[in-house]
C-alpha cells in the first residue's frame, strides 16, 4: 500500500511538473516583442548617470531593487526602495508606452524590445531595465 501511494505521488509530481513546463511560453505581440503584462525581473537601473546592476546574491538588493508589474495592460505598480507607486500605461502607435505615475505630471516612456522593458524618465535622468523569461 505504501509503495502504491509513493508511486502515485511521484506520478502526480511528474504530471504537474510537465504541465508547468509546457505552459511557460511567453506572450508576444505581432512584432515578436514581449507583452507589457508579462512578469518582469529587474536587470539594472540608472539614476543621474550611475548604473547599478541587479545582483540577486545581495539580500538588500532583493528588497530595494525596482519591481514592475502590469497585469491588465493599463494600470501598473512599481515597487522601488520599499515604496509602492502606481499609475497608468498607455500604448502608443509607434510601439512605445507612455507611463504616468498617479499624483505626478511627469511622463515616462516605456520601450519593449524582444524580452527587455526599458522605462526612461522624460529628462533621461532615470532609467529602469527589466527582462522577462
Amino acid at each position: 500500500m505504501k509503495r502504491m501511494r509513493r508511486s502515485a505521488a511521484i506520478l502526480c509530481c511528474a504530471i504537474v511538473g510537465f504541465a508547468l513546463l509546457t505552459g511557460c511560453g511567453k506572450a508576444v505581440d505581432d512584432q515578436g516583442n514581449t507583452l507589457i503584462t508579462s512578469r518582469w525581473k529587474p536587470v539594472e537601473f540608472t539614476v543621474n548617470g550611475t548604473t547599478t546592476e541587479h545582483e540577486p546574491l545581495f539580500i538588500w538588493e532583493i528588497f530595494s531593487f525596482p519591481r514592475f508589474k502590469c497585469d491588465d495592460g493599463t494600470h501598473f505598480t512599481l515597487l522601488i526602495n520599499g515604496e509602492t507607486r502606481e499609475g497608468t500605461v498607455t500604448p502608443e502607435d509607434d510601439g512605445t508606452y507612455t507611463i504616468v505615475f498617479d499624483n505626478n505630471d511627469n511622463a515616462f516612456q516605456g520601450v519593449i524590445e524582444d524580452d527587455v522593458l526599458t522605462i526612461t524618465s522624460s529628462d533621461n535622468n532615470v532609467s529602469l531595465v527589466f527582462k522577462t523569461s
